[in-house]
């Protein structure tokens, strides 16, 4: 047998490897779940999935936001999906699976998935056409902090807090089709809310202009559309034929819309003198 100094070194360095090298070996046995998902969800039920480091088919156990010895959940699966939207913010799934050489459960491997879901659309009403003024009203629906905005086109928004909207100018006759949605406090917007609309209401009254008083007994009165019509009688020239006797005079003009209603309107006053 080897005493010499050599051969004691040799046999301490090989001391000292397998040591290491069973430590290490024991270290890889330890089977941790690799767990995975999305780092953040607009949807309230996020689904997570984990496989094994052997890639082996396992018996797994399961427990979200929480590791205590009651709340496990055990399964075959490799996916979670809960049942019921969970609330804004993080949730952290544990799984760990079952070691047959130890009889006893891994320790868990984890992930975290941030959830941040947008707000319900708003409950939108609208009332009954007022002419060329109609009025949209709406009602937030949950999970909302009361910032509306709304658009005919979905693309030019108009941010409120109001719970209502009634155009400042008259819109022309037509079919339009009202959005709004909510913003919550993370800035998230909600889906739109929408409702389709007729108006055809009467045509605004033109804007019609004259001399006050006169020697000539042939006025002429003119006339601009007080909205987008096409049409007037019963002179679209704006100038009346024949001649007037002295007196207070009134012109009457009709106004139609392409939808062909009509408004009738006492307009400009002259004085034959």
């Amino acid at each position: 047998m080897c005493v010499s100094k050599p051969c004691a070194f040799f046999f301490c360095l090989f001391g000292v490897f397998s040591a290491l090298l069973f430590a290490e070996t024991s270290e890889a046995v330890v089977l941790v779940p690799v767990v995975s998902g999305p780092e953040s969800s607009a949807d309230g039920r996020p689904t997570w999935t984990w496989t094994s480091i052997t890639g082996d088919p396992g018996f797994y156990r399961y427990q979200l936001d929480a590791e205590e010895p009651s709340g496990w959940e055990e399964t075959m699966f490799t996916e979670y999906t809960p049942s019921s939207p969970l609330s804004d913010g993080s949730h952290t799934l544990h799984v760990q699976q079952w070691l047959d050489a130890t009889s006893d459960w891994s320790a868990s491997g984890s992930w975290t998935v941030t959830v941040d879901t947008p707000p319900n659309a708003p409950f939108l009403i609208p009332l009954p056409t007022a002419g060329h003024y109609p009025t949209w009203i709406w009602a937030s629906n949950g999970g909302g902090n009361g910032t509306f905005r709304h658009s005919f086109d979905e693309t030019n928004w108009t941010e409120t807090t109001m719970y209502a909207y009634t155009p400042v100018d008259p819109l022309p006759d037509g079919t339009y089709t009202f959005y709004v949605q909510e913003r919550d406090d993370t800035g998230n917007w909600s889906a739109s809310a929408s409702t389709t609309t007729v108006v055809d209401g009467p045509p605004l009254a033109p804007v019609v202009t004259g001399p006050e008083a006169i020697r000539d007994l042939q006025p002429t009165w003119t006339w601009t559309s007080g909205g987008a019509w096409q049409r007037y009688v019963p002179l679209p020239t704006g100038r009346r034929s024949g001649r007037i006797v002295d007196r207070n005079h009134r012109y009457l003009l009709h106004a139609c819309n392409p939808f062909g209603r009509r408004f009738v309107h006492a307009l400009c006053p002259g004085n034959g003198r």
